[in-house]
């Protein structure tokens, strides 16, 4: 037999580790305004982008087939959004690849290291609004409301 876990805090975690990985991706834009476009900086975000694309898919995925349904019992408007704000995400997510691949071409300028940098900026705020809307306010809505049995429901669907 599996041993039970609490789903929320399994995504709490997921989310401290997607805010350090958002923290590098800053640090490399960061980098690039004050250098220009370095091959540390594009390792780095190619890194970044690497684990955050197998992450967050998974990531949401379990959201939204296990922990949003058990929630739409309750109250829709609130799945709704956070659905909405998951393809948001996404779409900054794949701006930011298409702009980095960008800047590996031998006629890159300097308008699209600037383009990188805000796109980064731009992916970084979707992100960071969004696990904070999840942890400081739905998870402890949920650990308040939902029961034991309902948690495990969510667990044994993340399997």
């Amino acid at each position: 037999m599996k041993k039970k876990f609490n789903p929320l805090v399994v995504f709490i975690q997921e989310h401290s580790s997607l805010l350090l990985l958002l923290k590098k991706l800053n640090a490399a834009a960061q980098s690039i305004e004050r250098e220009g476009v370095k091959t540390k900086s594009v390792k780095t975000i190619n890194d970044v982008i690497k684990v955050l694309e197998e992450e967050i898919s998974h990531h949401n995925v379990m959201e939204e087939e296990a922990l949003f349904p058990v929630l739409e019992q309750y109250v829709e408007g609130p799945t709704e959004l956070l659905v909405d704000e998951h393809k948001l995400m996404k779409k900054k997510f794949l701006i930011l690849k298409k702009t980095l691949a960008q800047t590996q071409l031998p006629n890159a300028s300097k308008l699209i290291s600037q383009k990188l940098v805000i796109n980064i900026r731009e992916t970084v705020q979707v992100f960071v609004n969004h696990i904070h809307k999840e942890n400081y306010i739905l998870f402890p809505l949920l650990k308040r409301f939902l029961s034991k049995e309902e948690l495990d429901k969510v667990a044994s669907k993340m399997r």
